[in-house]
C-alpha cells in the first residue's frame, strides 16, 4: 500500500512532463526559429510540429501498453540483450547528463547576465549542483511534487505577466504569412526539437505511474500544454518586437517582458516576476534529468545502498559540472543545444522504435 501511495496521479504525471519541457525553450523558442526561418512563420512550425510530434506519441503509447514498458532502460536489455541494451542504456545516461549540463549552464548565464553579473559562472552552477545533490534523494516522487505545485503558478504568472504586454503586439508583425514559401519551415524543423526535450520523459515514467493504461492521454496533455505556451509566447513575442529585432535577442521573451512596464503598481519590472519563477523552472527541470541519469547509472550497476548511491550521485554531480563548464562562449552553447535537439529525435524515434520492431519480430518468431 505504501508504494502505491507513492506512485504517481494522472495530474501529478502531467504537470512532470510539462514541467520538463518547459526549461530553456520558452526563454529562447522565438529567436532560434526565427534564425531559421528568417520570418514570422514560426507559429507555423511549431503547430506542424505538434501534429508529427503528437502521432509519434500516439505510438511511443501503443508500444508502452503493448510491450509493458516500464522504462525505457528495462526494455533496451529486454528487446536486444544484456550487453547491447547496456550500450543502448550508456548513450541515454550521457544524454541525460548532457541535457543536465546544458540546462544548468544556461540557467546560470541568465542568473548572471540579469541578476549577479560580478559573480563567477562556476560558483553559480556548483551552488545549484550542491542543492540538486539534497532534492535528489526523494527520487521521481519528491520531484514530480515539487512540480506539480509549482507548475500552476508558472501558468497563471507568465499568462498574467503576457496579459500586461499584449497591447504591444501588432499583427502586422506577423505578416504575410508563408511569404518565403515552405523552405523556410523545413529548415526550423531540426532547431524546434531541443524545445521538444522532456517529452522523452514518456519512456521512464510508466514504473512511476499509478494508472498506467492511461499513458496517452497523459503523455498528450502533458506534450500539448508546454506546445500552446510555446505558440502563444512565438505569437506575442514576434508581433512586439518585430522579426529582425528578436534575432539580436538572447533572451527574447524576457525582453517582450522588459519592454512594457506598468505605472502604479509595487513592481514596475515585470521581468522580476518571470526570473523568479523561471530561476525555479530551470532548477526543476535540471533536476529532473540529473534524476534520469542517476536512475539509469543505478540500475546498470546495482547500487541500492545509502552510500554507494551517494557516491554515484557526486560523481555525476562532477561529471555534470565539468560538462556545464566545457562550452566558452554563447555560440558554443547554442552549438552543444543543437546537439542536444539531434540526440533528443534518436531517443525519443530512434531507439524506441527500433527497440519495438525487435520486439515485434521475436512474437512473430515466438508464433511460429
Amino acid at each position: 500500500m505504501k508504494q502505491q501511495d507513492q506512485l504517481l496521479s494522472n495530474f501529478y504525471a502531467i504537470a512532470t512532463i510539462s514541467c520538463t519541457m518547459l526549461g530553456v525553450g520558452l526563454l529562447t523558442l522565438p529567436r532560434s526559429i526565427t534564425e531559421k526561418t528568417n520570418n514570422a512563420d514560426g507559429w507555423i512550425v511549431l503547430i506542424v510540429e505538434w501534429g508529427l510530434f503528437s502521432l509519434i506519441i500516439i505510438l511511443l503509447a501503443w508500444m508502452i501498453k503493448s510491450f509493458q514498458i516500464q522504462s525505457l532502460y528495462e526494455f533496451s536489455q529486454e528487446a536486444i540483450g544484456k550487453f547491447l541494451g547496456s550500450i543502448v542504456n550508456l548513450f541515454a545516461i550521457a544524454y541525460f547528463t548532457a541535457v543536465s549540463s546544458f540546462e544548468i549552464r544556461a540557467m546560470s548565464e541568465m542568473i548572471q547576465f540579469y541578476l549577479l553579473e560580478s559573480v563567477p559562472l562556476g560558483v553559480i552552477i556548483i551552488t545549484f549542483m550542491l542543492t540538486s545533490l539534497y532534492t535528489l534523494t526523494g527520487g521521481m516522487n519528491t520531484i514530480s511534487k515539487m512540480m506539480a505545485l509549482f507548475f500552476p503558478f508558472t501558468i497563471i504568472i507568465l499568462l498574467a505577466l503576457y496579459g500586461f504586454s499584449v497591447n504591444m503586439v501588432s499583427v502586422s508583425n506577423l505578416r504575410p504569412i508563408l511569404a518565403d514559401g515552405i523552405h523556410p519551415i523545413l529548415n526550423a524543423f531540426t532547431t524546434v526539437s531541443v524545445s521538444f526535450v522532456g517529452a522523452e520523459l514518456i519512456l521512464f515514467l510508466p514504473k512511476y505511474l499509478k494508472n498506467k493504461k492511461q499513458i496517452r492521454k497523459i503523455a498528450l496533455i502533458g506534450f500539448g500544454i508546454p506546445l500552446t505556451l510555446y505558440i502563444i509566447t512565438y505569437i506575442l513575442v514576434v508581433g512586439a518586437l518585430t522579426v529582425p529585432e528578436v534575432k539580436t535577442i538572447v533572451y527574447p521573451t524576457i525582453a517582450f517582458v522588459q519592454s512594457h512596464e506598468v505605472k502604479g503598481i509595487f513592481v514596475e519590472r515585470l521581468e522580476l516576476f518571470l526570473l523568479t519563477v523561471w530561476l525555479l523552472q530551470f532548477f526543476l527541470t535540471f533536476q529532473m534529468f540529473n534524476f534520469l541519469a542517476f536512475s539509469g547509472i543505478s540500475m546498470m550497476l546495482k547500487k541500492n545502498s545509502t552510500k554507494k548511491s551517494f557516491l554515484i550521485r557526486v560523481t555525476l554531480a562532477i561529471v555534470i559540472v565539468v560538462g556545464s563548464l566545457l562550452p566558452k562562449t554563447a555560440g558554443d552553447v547554442i552549438a552543444f543545444a543543437d546537439l542536444l535537439g539531434w540526440a533528443f529525435l534518436i531517443i525519443f524515434l530512434a531507439v524506441p522504435f527500433f527497440l519495438g520492431s525487435i520486439m515485434l519480430i521475436k512474437k512473430r518468431v515466438r508464433r511460429i
